[in-house]
C-alpha cells in the first residue's frame, strides 16, 4: 500500500508522462480551478474506468458517498442513482473538490480530505494539533501516516486506449436524453429499442437494474420518428397500466373476500340444547374445545347445567 504523499507524486507524474491524454471532464475541472492531478483521482481509487454497479457505500468511479451526492444535486434512491452517470458525477465531485480547496487552500489536504472524508481529517488534524488551513510538509506527512489509504497506486503505465470510449460515454455520443411525459417500463424501452441490458445499461448508468419504470432515457439519436414512437409507447403503457390495475383491483377484492370470510368463520357461533345426562366435559369434546372456553363464552359461574340451558360454542 502506498501513502498519500506517494500518490499526490504519482498524480503529478503521470499527468506529465502522459500529457497529451485529456479525461472527458479535464475542461470541467480547469473551470472549477482544479489542476490535472485531481482529476486522474479516477485512476486510483476505482477498479477501472468503466462504469460498473457496486454494492459498497462509496460508488461510481468518483466514489461519492450517498450524502455528499445528494449535497451536490444527485438523485440517489431506490430506483436512480446518478453516481454512475459519468458526466454528474464528475461536476458533483468537481464542486466537491472546489469546496474543499476552498476550505483548506491546499490541493495535497483538500485532496485526502476527499479521498478520506473531511470528517475523518478534522479528527486526525485535532489529535495532532494541525491547522488545517495552514499545513505545513511535516503536518502533512503525519495525516499521510495516520490516513494510510486503502487504495493500490498504480505505475506510471496506466492504460488510456479506452479513453475515447470514455469521453464518448461522458457526451453521450450518437444518444440523446428524452424526459418522458409519463413513466414507461424500463423494459419496454429495451424491447422497442432492440437493446440488450448491456447497451442499455452503458447509455443509462444512473438506471438501477431493479428499477420498472423511468420517466426519462438516453435512447440513440439515429431513431426515427421518436415522438410518433413515443407516443405508440404511451398507448401500450396505458393499457398495461390499465390491466396492472385490474389485476391489482382483483387482488385486494379477493384479499377483501377472504379477510371477510375468515373474520365470519372466527366468529361463527353454534347454539347447543341442554339435554339431559350433558356435562360441560361432553359437551366441549363434543365441539373440540374446552371446557374453560365454554365456560367464559357462556359467562358461567359453576359446573352446573340444565336441561333445556341454551350454550353458544363458537366453531371456528
Amino acid at each position: 500500500m502506498k501513502n498519500f504523499l506517494t500518490i499526490i507524486i504519482l498524480f503529478t507524474t503521470i499527468f506529465n508522462a502522459q500529457c497529451n491524454i485529456k479525461l472527458p471532464w479535464d475542461s470541467l475541472f480547469s473551470a472549477h480551478g482544479l489542476t490535472h492531478s485531481m482529476s486522474m483521482i479516477p485512476t486510483y481509487i476505482s477498479a477501472d474506468l468503466n462504469v460498473n454497479y457496486n454494492d459498497g457505500y462509496s460508488t461510481g468511479i468518483w466514489r461519492l458517498t450517498p450524502p455528499v451526492a445528494r449535497k451536490y444535486g444527485l438523485i440517489v434512491n431506490n430506483n436512480i442513482d446518478q453516481r454512475y452517470d459519468l458526466k454528474l458525477s464528475s461536476e458533483a465531485a468537481a464542486r466537491y473538490l472546489k469546496d474543499l480547496l476552498t476550505l483548506y487552500g491546499n490541493e495535497k489536504v483538500a485532496t485526502l480530505a476527499y479521498l478520506n472524508g473531511a470528517a475523518l481529517i478534522s479528527d486526525v488534524a485535532e489529535i495532532y494539533h494541525i491547522n488545517l488551513q495552514n499545513t505545513t510538509d511535516e503536518e502533512f506527512e503525519k495525516l499521510c501516516h495516520f490516513l494510510e489509504l486503502q487504495y493500490e497506486a498504480q505505475n506510471s503505465a496506466i492504460n488510456f486506449s479506452h479513453i475515447a470510449h470514455l469521453d464518448s460515454l461522458y457526451k453521450h455520443t450518437g444518444y440523446v436524453k428524452y424526459k418522458l411525459n409519463y413513466p414507461i417500463r424500463k423494459q419496454t424501452i429495451q424491447d422497442s429499442l432492440f437493446l440488450n441490458a448491456d447497451n442499455f445499461y452503458t447509455h443509462n448508468p444512473s438506471v438501477l437494474p431493479n428499477t420498472d419504470w423511468i420517466d426519462e432515457v438516453f435512447i440513440p439519436e439515429n431513431k426515427e420518428n421518436i415522438d410518433e414512437w413515443l407516443s405508440s409507447i404511451y398507448e401500450s403503457e396505458i393499457e398495461a397500466l390499465k390491466q396492472e390495475q385490474e389485476e391489482l383491483n382483483q387482488q385486494k377484492a379477493s384479499k377483501e373476500k377472504a379477510r371477510v370470510e375468515a373474520i365470519k368463520k372466527a366468529n361463527a357461533v353454534k347454539i347447543y340444547l341442554v339435554k339431559s345426562g350433558d356435562t360441560l366435559s361432553h359437551i366441549a369434546k363434543k365441539h373440540k374445545v374446552s371446557v374453560r372456553q365454554i365456560k367464559q363464552w357462556n359467562n358461567l359461574k359453576s359446573d352446573f347445567l340444565k336441561i333445556g340451558q341454551k350454550l353458544k360454542i363458537h366453531t371456528n
